[in-house]
């Protein structure tokens, strides 16, 4: 078997959204395959909180906001050291890649991305596409790994951070 790692799942919180639901199956299987995963929230609430407190630990950061996620996520870094840091939806992901950079914690940050952003944030105006795309640019060549679900999702991170798309994975 495999050496044991602490996975660190970050959320906004634990409503139930796709997202949500796809990071509780894959800690799940993370548990079945000998690791130590947990979830780290920004906020503590939402409807598979209770469901997720029966089978891993919850780690609430008190995060309110996303601007209030860059400290208290390098803070949690610091304290808990986790093996490896998943996060999931923009701004988070963005974040998560500079709250761990600034934590000086050598920790590997996966990010990912569950809908195209360009559909998602378009409709948002010129100024929130051009933050966008300038935290994206900053921040995904800071993450261990980048993953799309779907390769038109990953054409989209590709293109907005301005990456080589061959750095982004692709999960169907």
């Amino acid at each position: 078997m495999r050496d044991s790692r602490r996975i660190a799942i970050l959320l906004p919180d634990l409503h139930g959204g796709g997202v949500e639901r796809t990071r509780l199956v894959l800690a799940h299987e993370f548990a079945a395959l000998g690791h130590r995963p947990e979830l780290v929230l920004m906020r503590e609430t939402g409807g598979l909180l209770e469901e997720a407190q029966d089978s891993f630990p919850i780690v609430g950061l008190d995060a309110p906001r996303n601007r209030n996620l860059f400290v208290a996520l390098a803070r949690y870094l610091r304290s808990a050291r986790p093996d490896g840091l998943m996060a999931a939806m923009w701004p988070v992901t963005v974040i998560a890649v500079a709250g761990q950079k600034f934590s000086g914690i050598p920790c590997p940050v996966l990010v990912s991305e569950h809908n195209s952003l360009e559909i998602q944030y378009g409709p948002r105006g010129r100024v929130h596409h051009a933050a966008l795309q300038a935290s994206l640019a900053m921040m995904y060549s800071g993450a261990r790994a980048r993953v799309g679900v779907s390769s038109d999702v990953a054409d989209v991170m590709a293109h907005l951070s301005g990456l080589p798309r061959e750095r982004f994975d692709v999960v169907n």
